[in-house]
């Protein structure tokens, strides 16, 4: 799935769909470095404003919440690891792989 299609799926599922997405996400782990995952809803201009229609990515507390977070700095860390959509289409191919 693309990004667009993800934010489609995510407007029209039921909660029990969301929620099955949310844990397939998590099951893969940070996507950077393969940790145990909580989960980051994706945040910007290319993303509804909705929590529950924007799309997911896995990542551990180090690289969601803490010192090296995206939540600590957000334009740094999209320097450094790379874009929300960019790690969302390494979610999708694992998704789909």
């Amino acid at each position: 799935m693309t990004c667009e299609d993800r934010v489609d799926f995510l407007r029209n599922c039921t909660d029990k769909q969301r929620r099955e997405y949310y844990d397939d996400v998590a099951k893969i782990g940070c996507i950077l470095c393969g940790n145990h995952a909580d989960i980051h809803h994706c945040c910007g201009h290319q993303f509804p404003a909705k929590r529950k229609h924007r799309p997911v990515i896995g990542l551990c507390y180090h690289h969601h919440q803490g010192e090296q977070g995206i939540h600590a700095g957000r334009a740094s860390w999209v320097d450094y690891y790379g874009d929300q959509k960019e790690l969302l289409a390494r979610v999708e191919d694992k998704l789909n792989g």
